[in-house]
């Protein structure tokens, strides 16, 4: 309870006392700074919030500009000197984080927010020190401040977490008035730096380090915390998102076989229609992948289908505006298929079909996967038994590879990698029999931690959407503005697509085209489909990626832009 509320009711009425009974003292220092430190009076520095977001925190400078005799900044030490230095020493730099205060980011007493580039070298343990809002003072700044070493105030930080308390609060504000004013334990000068911090000596393994490459496939995946998935007779575990489909029209034995799929898709949702003889039409989205509701039913009753397929994009339900139709074509006796493969985190979105399906593998690091959910009806339907061997061997060893290129960068490793990637997605393409999901994949996913991969990928988009968003060369559909448990990709348009996935390959970050039109598609959709396809480019942000990888991002795509491209 006090946690959750009593405490920002506690955080906004000292935010508003301190800005109003200091105000004096907020405009003497801003002249001070700006006479003596030079301008902006304020500024903004990354941190890390709650949950691994990212957050600006609003400071009074306290470093001036002197240079060298080559122009070049000194060092920040020798920048803080006289009036910077004082500052620091009584704390007084940090008066307008109150702002953060009343806006949420920030609470009076937490965990004291690190820089962004140290997020990505936290242990497991030590992370959840974000699993409540940062502050303005701590356990660990009234037991040492800044003479602690880096284990001892993780430790105060995680005591807190599980201690957090009224009681707690009030003595940590009363010691840090004390220890502000006796200025104790302050070190202004050789204070501790993340080249201390990564170089720490632990007892226990440390997170992975910087990714040097960003997209492309996943590469083994090696820890497991929770069982999630279920043995549901109605589940059906396979090898890949089109031998679900294929298992699912199987099953079905329509006195016709026309369908309607949509004419934004992956060419793999189209192939198994084609093999099981289905004639098909398209409906089509606007541009921000939303369904037209009156255009779908005419399409619907003009073309009469025995079979609907459709799959809202990117993590976000863009086909909520139909899904009350969508259960009336279930009831009077149209099979409708739902791919999940985008939008398999969303919830309360799924009982307006008879079939669900989904790959896997677009997830997490598993080397085949998907499913297929019978939701509404009975169908006969048979699960196969026997494994892709021939395609496993490919991408097991092709995760292995890039698993040891993460870890020691050997180009010659990377080359070898991505052939096998190569070579397992063409024999895939090339085969037409339905497979049961490998054992070994069966047992990760079922301990796969999802909410840690929801948490990661949702804290990763809204970064790139905050930083992003306003770039005029870029545009990103409305849809993708709302709400999503787990986004697939960040996606947005643009114009020179291709010169942008150059400059970026060129530094090791992948954005891939989701997807290339399909020749089945091409001349039969709509100029918004076309639109879409000629111009989406997908940004990776999945759990893989820290909110440092993708401030690198953010920072690539800018510098793109700034160029006149």
């Amino acid at each position: 309870m006090y946690c959750r509320y009593i405490k920002r009711m506690i955080d906004i009425i000292c935010a508003l006392a301190a800005m109003l009974v200091f105000c004096w003292l907020y405009a003497i220092i801003a002249i001070l700074v700006r006479a003596k430190l030079g301008s902006p009076v304020i500024f903004k520095s990354k941190h890390v919030g709650k949950n691994g977001k990212l957050l600006a925190l609003y400071k009074f400078r306290t470093m001036n500009d002197e240079r060298d005799k080559e122009g070049n900044l000194l060092p920040d030490e020798k920048r803080v000197v006289g009036l910077g230095r004082l500052l620091r020493s009584y704390s007084l730099d940090e008066l307008p984080e109150a702002w953060n205060i009343l806006c949420g980011d920030l609470s009076v007493i937490g965990p004291r927010p690190l820089p962004s580039e140290y997020l990505r070298y936290y242990t497991e343990v030590e992370n959840h020190r974000h699993d409540i809002k940062p502050g303005l003072s701590g356990l660990a700044q009234v037991n040492g401040r800044n003479k602690l070493r880096w284990e001892e105030k993780f430790a105060y930080d995680l005591e807190y977490v599980k201690t957090c308390c009224f009681a707690l609060d009030v003595k940590i504000v009363l010691q840090t008035v004390h220890k502000v004013v006796r200025r104790k334990d302050v070190v202004t000068g050789d204070t501790v730096e993340i080249d201390d911090y990564v170089t720490r000596p632990l007892n226990i393994e440390r997170r992975p380090q910087v990714f040097d490459e960003i997209g492309s496939d996943f590469f083994e995946e090696l820890n497991i915390t929770q069982n999630i998935m279920s043995d549901s007779a109605a589940i059906f575990y396979l090898d890949s998102g089109r031998s679900a489909i294929r298992l699912a029209l199987g099953s079905i034995n329509p006195s016709q076989k026309r369908a309607v799929l949509p004419a934004y898709t992956c060419e793999a949702v189209i192939l198994p229609f084609i093999e099981a003889g289905y004639s098909f039409d398209y409906y089509n989205v606007d541009r921000n992948l939303l369904v037209n509701y009156d255009e779908f039913c005419q399409l619907i009753e003009q073309t009469k289908p025995s079979v609907v397929l459709l799959h809202a994009y990117f993590g976000f339900d863009t086909i909520f505006n139909i899904r009350e139709y969508l259960t009336q074509l279930s009831n009077s006796g149209i099979d409708v298929i739902e791919d999940l493969t985008h939008s398999l985190f969303l919830t309360n979105c799924r009982t307006c079909s008879n079939f669900c399906v989904g790959s896997l593998r677009k997830w997490n690091g598993v080397p085949d996967g998907s499913f297929l959910t019978v939701c509404m009806g009975e169908y006969p339907i048979e699960s196969p038994i026997i494994e892709n061997t021939k395609y496993l061997e490919y991408r097991r060893e092709a995760q292995k590879l890039k698993r040891k290129y993460v870890e020691s960068l050997d180009i010659t490793i990377k080359n070898k990698y991505r052939s096998l990637f190569a070579a397992s997605e063409a024999y895939l393409d090339g085969q037409t029999e339905i497979y049961s999901m490998s054992s070994a994949t069966r047992k990760s996913i079922m301990g796969i931690d999802y909410e840690q991969l929801k948490q990661r990928r949702k804290a990763n988009y809204d970064y790139l959407i905050n930083e992003l968003s306003d770039l005029s060369q870029i545009s990103i559909p409305e849809t993708l503005f709302g709400q999503s448990n787990a986004p697939l990709y960040f996606a947005m348009y643009v114009d020179d697509r291709t010169a942008l996935q150059k400059y970026m390959a060129e530094r090791n970050m992948y954005l891939p085209v989701i997807w290339p039109m399909p020749p089945q598609v091409s001349g039969k959709c709509s100029s918004s489909v076309e639109y879409i396809y000629s111009h989406i480019l997908a940004v990776p942000c999945d759990q893989r990626y820290e909110i440092s990888d993708m401030e690198r991002i953010a920072t690539s795509i800018k510098s793109f832009f700034s160029k006149g491209n």
